[in-house]
């Protein structure tokens, strides 16, 4: 298997695991799938990705927000979305970090307890066209002149910081603070 796991915030009971694929032939079926409830799963622009861990930062916020009863969406995956964003204005993250039908290489991100994703990953597998290929790939699929636009980091900034401090700081402080627009 080629997903990656990790424990959410305690609190939350709540695992996050990602898939990563490439060659994607029917993102507009997969987008139909989600907005139908069938797919129960996120599906992300993996050029927006620099690492996974940026995810689990967003993940976490979303399964907090959840268990918390503060969802600023509707559901935990649109809520992922919406944390990976810098923007405060849900349709323009889901947009900006949810996949279009033209995307050909995607992350499927799936929130769940313990022991509870074979059966998504499975229906996951089913329902993606395309190659499975292993999450530590990412960084081939990273389109970091995108994600420095997107999250609007600067030259004089990575001067004095890495670039996923950078970004998991803006998801961190999001609630907190306005970036310049």
């Amino acid at each position: 298997m080629s997903e990656f796991c990790v424990k959410l915030d305690d609190e939350t009971e709540l695992y996050l695991t990602l898939r990563l694929y490439t060659s994607v032939e029917n993102t507009n079926e997969i987008r139909k799938n989600i907005l139908s409830g069938e797919l129960p799963c996120c599906m992300l622009k993996a050029g927006l990705i620099f690492e996974p861990f940026q995810i689990v930062v967003a993940a976490n916020k979303a399964a907090l927000n959840k268990k918390n009863n503060q969802l600023t969406t509707k559901t935990v995956y649109t809520e992922l979305l919406f944390c990976l964003s810098t923007s405060k204005n849900i349709s323009q993250s889901l947009i900006e970090f949810g996949i279009d039908d033209k995307e050909e290489i995607i992350i499927a991100a799936i929130i769940h307890k313990e022991k509870e994703d074979k059966p998504i990953l499975e229906l996951i597998n089913d329902n993606v066209k395309g190659k499975e290929v292993p999450i530590q790939r990412l960084s081939e699929y990273s389109d970091c002149k995108r994600i420095r636009k997107t999250y609007k980091i600067d030259e004089a900034e990575l001067k004095v910081s890495n670039f996923i401090d950078s970004i998991v700081s803006r998801i961190s402080i999001k609630d907190f603070a306005s970036l310049k627009q």
